[in-house]
């Protein structure tokens, strides 16, 4: 059955933000600002990073920092940082931002190809995972 495609930014103004989470794959540069967009706005969001990742540490200082002030300001949503891909079962909205940073001297059609191959199988794992979720590629 085909559904109604809808810019992501329309659904999330529907959602029930005290119950219903939001989900960011990738927590790089883009998907950190994102997390940090979204918290400011009152959302409770669950940020996915592949386990051991080079900028880890990275992550994991910057999303606890998010998660300090979130917790200080009633106002803003919640951010849980998880490296398991099951913690995002049961979001409602997925927001796919994750990719391989370019290699030195990586042609970009190999990084096209790399990406895709990612995106593809975490996009179908989600799909099945999540049925009714609104899965966005950022």
């Amino acid at each position: 059955m085909m559904r109604k495609l809808e810019t992501a930014e329309n659904y999330l103004t529907r959602l029930d933000m005290n119950s219903e989470k939001v989900a960011v794959i990738g927590a790089g540069h883009i998907g950190r600002l994102l997390t940090r967009h979204l918290v400011e706005r009152g959302y409770n969001v669950i940020i996915f990073n592949r386990p051991n990742s080079s900028n880890e540490n990275l992550i994991r200082h910057e999303i606890g920092a998010l998660k300090e002030q979130a917790d200080r300001n009633k106002v803003w949503g919640s951010v849980t940082l998880t490296f398991d891909l099951q913690e995002v079962v049961g979001c409602a909205v997925i927001n796919y931002v994750a990719g391989a940073p370019r290699g030195k001297n990586e042609e970009r059609s190999a990084l096209f190809h790399k990406n895709a191959d990612i995106a593809k199988s975490y996009v179908l794992t989600l799909a099945k995972q999540n049925p009714n979720a609104i899965i966005v590629n950022a």
